[in-house]
């Protein structure tokens, strides 16, 4: 039994009815993972079968931290919960989680691959923000919003698949993802295409707009300096293309503009200097 203070605590708790074990402190109350660095240092840490939540902050700047592995008894990661772990390179989710909260792995600098399993339905804001090592991730069906700023300046990132379970999506979530040079958006409930969602994604060299998305938002793919083919399907829904959409595309040479669409933003096309055809309906 622990019976104690909290003491390192960041979210200021002062006192705890738990137990520990390996090393952590766990909240029998809450089934809650609450406090593992300030009293535990290890390269691999393997969370307790039954625990239910990872607290807010509980791992945050545990620097020693190389690989974790959560049991399919968590269902929610809560916020800041392995943020600025600056060592971690493997982490195991286990099907069961439902929930990845606001900068759970943000900054986790050396993390490599992160597998978002079924059960996982949104991915908080800024959740891997700053993992700039990152190189793959596999987003699974069942997830269904991904809010902004989510896989902010991933660096290493090259490829994404957007399952077809995505029915929200917030802006910057892919800003600043350097090497990411395919896309692939599959889902069939999407309507927006959110600002800034590809700014500054050099390596992108093409995109396809699924026919049920009504908006393209301000910046939204603004400065992919690659980007050369943008295909929008003829039965499109897009009315709206915003401010700057496309402006910076230095390659892309060619676009068909649908029929749908009745309002274009200033500056759609701003220094796109090898733009050729535009094909308005």
């Amino acid at each position: 039994m622990y019976n104690g203070t909290a003491d390192g605590a960041p979210w200021g708790a002062k006192s705890i009815n738990g137990y520990i074990e390996d090393g952590f402190v766990y909240n029998n109350d809450s089934k809650e993972a609450v406090l593992g660095c300030s009293i535990y240092k290890s390269g691999e840490i393997n969370i307790s079968n039954g625990v239910k939540t990872i607290g807010k902050s509980a791992f945050h700047d545990c620097k020693a931290i190389t690989s974790v592995n959560l049991p399919e008894s968590v269902k929610v990661i809560s916020e800041s919960a392995f943020s600025s772990c600056s060592n971690l390179k493997n982490v195991m989710l286990s099907e069961g989680i439902e929930r990845i909260n606001e900068y759970a792995f943000y900054n986790c600098t050396l993390l490599m691959s992160v597998n978002i399993p079924d059960s996982v339905t949104s991915i908080g804001v800024s959740a891997f923000e700053d993992c700039t090592n990152l190189q793959y991730v596999n987003i699974n069906s069942g997830v269904q919003q991904i809010k902004e700023c989510a896989f902010r300046r991933c660096k290493k990132i090259t490829s994404i698949t957007l399952p077809s379970t995505i029915q929200n999506l917030e802006q910057l979530i892919f800003y600043g993802c350097e090497s990411l040079t395919s896309v692939k958006i599959n889902s069939t409930y999407l309507k927006t295409i959110p600002r800034s969602m590809f700014q500054t994604c050099y390596g992108l060299t093409s995109i396809s707009i699924p026919y049920t998305i009504e908006s393209i938002e301000p910046t939204a793919f603004s400065w992919c300096t690659s980007l050369k083919t943008v295909n929008i399907p003829s039965n499109s829904r897009l009315t709206t293309i915003g401010w700057e959409a496309f402006a910076h595309c230095g390659k892309l040479n060619n676009i068909f503009i649908p029929d749908s669409v009745n309002y274009m933003g200033n500056d759609v096309f701003f220094q796109c200097t090898s733009l050729s055809n535009i094909n308005i309906n």
